[in-house]
């Protein structure tokens, strides 16, 4: 009985930490918007609201089951709503996948689960990986099925390949990681039926799947460019097995990360020990650790410019921590009470240290929501039905994509070239050289400011810090002196239009 009170608190514990950032007072992530401004896109409805001049946005291709998800929130929320509802509910599945695996093989995760805790709160959510984060989430979720439904065939492998499919549907390397996470399990259970010393069928089908990962590995390496001799030199810097952890300023949380890779290192430690006492024989969580190392190594490949780029070595180093955190609470559930305890005890340390960051977080993010607000303010400003450009004046990265919200408000068309909003050319003549530059670099206009802004842009949108240093700062002067003219300032925006000529044409 003691031990399932432990097990549900953790596991409360673990789903607030989830959706601690709902109490934040502002939160944001990278990439979130613009897979909010995705799934908005998706529904023809609204991508036939947003034309100017011949231009419009289209619907981009992505996580069909990520913009479902989307969608529906979006019928109950707000944008920004949305985004931070679709983030709890990401990293919320992911904690219940956790546990769901770990129940599968017969586990009562303890107090070492809570080592999960740190893990909540990443630089992938910070960057908006949610897909990735939700695909990793399914697949644990479908091998826990598979393992939970042994006693019945059609519902073991029916929900295995349903599994496969939502991986699928969810993120590109999806299939790939849930395969992954599938074959150790399969492999483990066909040992210790015998089947694997007692027919060569069976070896072959090992082999078979082997290959299979194999070639979709490299496939999936090939696609992004890790084996690229013309890749940097790959090291292994300070911190790099902790990166996931780091948020936002690394040398102000060195100090909290260092305590609890101080801590992790510690239960680690433990743990070998631990699985030393237990002897020789093979354990299902032995292939929990071997994926982890595995994922390190990933991690270590993918650290070249192309790979990150896509964040490889992030991503993979969140999986080997997820992993090497399952291995610590299934081993826990084995070993002798004193060395359970060495885990349970770090894990229950490192959350003040997690609460610490949690809250260095929001004190950073909080500043933001005044050029958020800005942002909103100079949009509203703006005359409907435009095509607008959109200038980001030394803004926070955290900010990149934070003019998809303001695509989804205004009715007309942005032009913003960090965000790479979805452009789509009008359909009477082929987009011309300068715009396919004006969409695709944001630095164009200061390297061919001479060739002027194209006639088509209406109006433009000055939001950030130092706006007025930037507008007086080359060439803005020189593109806007004579064309355009100030209708709209604020403390962190302005809005500029084209000026009228004598015959009222602009």
């Amino acid at each position: 009985m003691r031990t399932k009170v432990v097990t549900w608190l953790c596991l409360v514990v673990l789903l607030l930490s989830a959706a601690c950032f709902l109490g934040f007072r502002f939160f944001t992530t990278v990439d979130g918007p613009m897979h909010v401004l995705a799934a908005y896109l998706s529904e023809p409805a609204n991508a036939q609201l947003h034309h100017a001049r011949g231009f419009s946005y289209f619907p981009t291709e992505g996580s069909l089951l990520g913009q479902w998800i989307i969608r529906g929130l979006l019928l109950v929320a707000g944008p920004v709503r949305a985004h931070d509802l679709v983030a709890v509910i990401v990293v919320g599945v992911w904690v219940i996948s956790l546990y769901a695996f770990l129940r599968a093989y017969g586990v009562r995760p303890g107090a070492s689960f809570l080592w999960v805790a740190p893990l909540t709160f990443s630089n992938l959510l910070i960057m908006g990986l949610f897909h990735f984060m939700l695909a990793v989430a399914i697949a644990f979720l479908a091998v826990a099925w598979w393992k939970w439904n042994g006693c019945s065939i059609w519902a073991r492998w029916g929900g295995l390949l349903l599994g496969l499919c939502l991986a699928a549907l969810t993120h590109r390397s999806g299939l790939l990681l849930a395969a992954t996470l599938f074959l150790p399990s399969f492999l483990q259970e066909r040992y210790a039926r015998g089947a694997l010393r007692a027919t060569s069928r069976s070896l072959g089908l090992v082999a078979g799947l082997v290959c299979l990962l194999v070639i979709a590995g490299t496939l999936l390496a090939r696609s992004i460019g890790l084996s690229d001799p013309a890749s940097e030199f790959r090291t292994i810097s300070e911190g790099f097995y902790l990166r996931p952890l780091f948020l936002f300023d690394r040398e102000e949380e060195r100090p909290w990360i260092s305590l609890i890779g101080v801590g992790l290192l510690v239960a680690i430690v433990a743990g070998v020990f631990g699985r030393w006492r237990l002897g020789r024989r093979i354990l299902w969580h032995d292939a929990t650790i071997i994926l982890a190392l595995l994922f390190f190594g990933v991690a270590y490949v993918g650290n070249s410019w192309k790979g990150r780029q896509f964040l490889i070595a992030d991503r993979a180093q969140w999986m080997a921590l997820t992993l090497l955190v399952l291995w610590l609470t299934a081993l826990a559930a084995e070993i002798p009470a004193r060395v359970r305890a060495v885990i349970a005890g770090t894990a229950i340390l490192a959350l003040p240290l997690h609460a610490i960051r949690v809250h260095k977080a929001e004190a950073y993010l909080a500043p933001l929501r005044v050029e958020h607000e800005a942002l909103l303010e100079g949009g509203a400003a703006l005359e409907p039905g435009g095509l607008v450009l959109c200038v980001l004046t030394g803004g926070d990265r955290m900010l990149q994509h934070h003019t998809a919200y303001l695509a989804m408000r205004y009715t007309g068309v942005l032009i913003s070239p960090r965000d790479q909003l979805p452009i789509l050319e009008p359909g009477s003549w082929k987009i011309q050289r300068r715009f396919r530059r004006l969409f695709r670099d944001p630095h164009w206009v200061m390297r061919h400011w001479r060739e002027r802004l194209p006639t088509e842009v209406d109006q433009l949108l000055f939001v950030g810090r130092n706006v007025e240093r930037t507008i007086a700062s080359h060439p803005w002067p020189t593109l806007l002196g004579g064309h355009f003219e100030a209708m709209f300032t604020n403390e962190r925006a302005v809005v500029f239009a084209r000026q009228l000529h004598g015959d009222g044409r602009k």
